[in-house]
């Protein structure tokens, strides 16, 4: 094994050392006058390269096909639809409560009601036309209707929190559609306490 060993190590160093010692054939060197090798001195006794292609300083163009797209944005991606038993939708730019969400603001309260520690967390959100500003103040304008109806239905004051995030809840989603910007017009209900 041992002898196998050296042999194998032999093979392999004096591989090594010819292919190091080895010289290209004097038709094979360098051409002095080449812009490639201004500047070098060759090795003594070294040949100029004949008749080699020259490197290719540009490469040739991708196809567009495979250019790199390192700024592309992201495709959108929208938020899956909200649950709309737990959400009340409003009109573009609007804080007005619909007849259909008053129907369900009323079933939330009765609901409430036969739970006496139950509370409920109302997320005013809105779609992202408009500023930050406006669409905050917009979504607040719109937690505040709920309450006020939900109040109207007997719920108390107490048993009612406030949060509004405007258009800034929606993080990584963007909006591409109308559906899309429809659905985040809204208050969400959150109740706990049941």
């Amino acid at each position: 094994m041992i002898h196998l060993t050296r042999l194998i190590f032999a093979s392999v160093a004096s591989g090594l050392f010819l292919a190091a010692c080895s010289t290209l054939p004097p038709d094979a060197m360098p051409a002095t006058e080449d812009s490639r090798t201004e500047g070098i001195t060759p090795a003594l006794g070294a040949r100029p390269l004949r008749n080699l292609p020259r490197a290719t300083v540009n490469p040739p163009p991708l196809e567009a096909s495979r250019l790199p797209v390192a700024d592309a944005p992201p495709p959108a991606m929208e938020p899956p639809p909200p649950d709309p038993a737990n959400n009340i939708f409003f009109a573009s730019g609007s804080d007005t409560i619909t007849p259909a969400g008053r129907r369900q603001l009323s079933l939330i309260a009765e609901k409430m009601k036969s739970k006496p520690r139950a509370d409920v967390t109302l997320i005013g959100h809105t779609d992202d036309a408009g500023s930050s500003e406006f669409n905050l103040a917009l979504a607040q304008r719109r937690v505040e209707a709920v309450a006020t109806e939900l109040q109207s239905f007997g719920i108390s004051s107490r048993q009612i929190r406030r949060v509004s995030y405007g258009n800034e809840a929606s993080g990584a989603y963007t909006c591409a559609s109308a559906s899309c910007r429809q659905n985040e017009r809204r208050v969400e209900l959150r109740l706990s306490g049941d």
